[in-house]
C-alpha cells in the first residue's frame, strides 16, 4: 500500500511497543532481518521500533509475522473505504510524525535512551500522577513531553486506533 509506505507508524514504535508472535511465525527469517525475539514462557515477541523496518519498508516483508500481516490501522481502512482522502490521510500521518519527532527530541534531555525508545515505551516512562502532583520541578521538566504525548494520543486515537478500554471504576473510587 502506498499509504503504508508513506507512514510506518505501526513499525516504528509509535502505535505499538511490542509485537507478539504467533505459533505459526517462523523465527529464523525474522532474526536474519535483525529482529531480536524475546521469549517469556511460551510467548514470543519483539520490541518496537522494529529493527527490520528500514528505508520506509519492511526488510522481512515476505516472512513478516502474522500480527503484522493482518494489521490494518483505522486510517488505512477509512482511506480504502473512500471516507478519507489521500490528502487528509497524509496530513494525519504527517502530524503524528511531527509530534513523534518532537517527543523524541524533547525526551533526549530527560532520559538518555529517549530518542531510541518507542513512543509506547516512552509513555510508560512518564512519571506517575502522584509523583507529578508532589513535585513541581518534575511537572515543569516533563510538561513539554506530556503535552506532545497528549496531542499524539489524540491524533492516534482519532485517526489510527481505538483508545484502550478503561477499566470500570472500583466502588472505592470517587
Amino acid at each position: 500500500q502506498a499509504l503504508c509506505l508513506s507512514c510506518g507508524l505501526c513499525c516504528n514504535g509509535t502505535l505499538f511497543g511490542k509485537v507478539h508472535l504467533q505459533v505459526t511465525d517462523v523465527q529464523a527469517p525474522l532474526e536474519a532481518g535483525g529482529i531480536q525475539i524475546q521469549t517469556t514462557g511460551t510467548e514470543r515477541s519483539f520490541e518496537q521500533p522494529c529493527s527490520a523496518y528500514r528505508g520506509a519498508s519492511c526488510q522481512v516483508y515476505a516472512d513478516r509475522p502474522a500480527n503484522c500481516r493482518k494489521y490494518r490501522c483505522k486510517l488505512l481502512k477509512e482511506y480504502e473505504a473512500g471516507t478519507v482522502s489521500w490528502v487528509d490521510a497524509r496530513h494525519a500521518i504527517g502530524r503524528v510524525q511531527m509530534l513523534d519527532e518532537a517527543i523524541r527530541a524533547e525526551s533526549a534531555r530527560l532520559i538518555p535512551e529517549g530518542p531510541r525508545l518507542s513512543a509506547a515505551a516512552l509513555r510508560e516512562r512518564v512519571p506517575l500522577p502522584a509523583a507529578l502532583a508532589a513535585d513541581r520541578e518534575l511537572r515543569t521538566t516533563w510538561a513539554p513531553v506530556m503535552l506532545r504525548l497528549s496531542a499524539l494520543l489524540d491524533c492516534l486515537y482519532t485517526h489510527f486506533q481505538s483508545p484502550p478500554k478503561a477499566d470500570p471504576p472500583s466502588p472505592a473510587d470517587p
